[in-house]
């Protein structure tokens, strides 16, 4: 899970693009990270896939990449 009291967020332009297109906030993505329901190694090395059902049913998936304290957004989706 996370081991870092007070980690840093760095959102890649891509992940700022979709977010902004699929209605995703920064809050919804620093919860699923801190609180995942399902956490498993991503396609790409060194990434990490985290997902989160909401309140609403909804399906929060994020792609990270963790470089010491830092999370490093990759991409974020809703999933069905």
């Amino acid at each position: 899970m996370v081991a870092f009291r007070n980690p840093d967020y760095f959102y890649t332009p891509h992940a700022l693009k979709r977010m902004g297109q699929r209605g995703i906030t920064r809050d919804q993505i620093r919860t699923v990270i801190g609180e995942p329901h399902i956490q498993h190694p991503g396609k790409n090395h060194g990434t990490t896939v985290v997902e989160r059902v909401f309140r609403d049913g909804r399906k929060l998936r994020v792609v990270y990449e963790q470089k010491k304290s830092r999370y490093v957004i990759v991409t974020a989706m809703w999933r069905e």
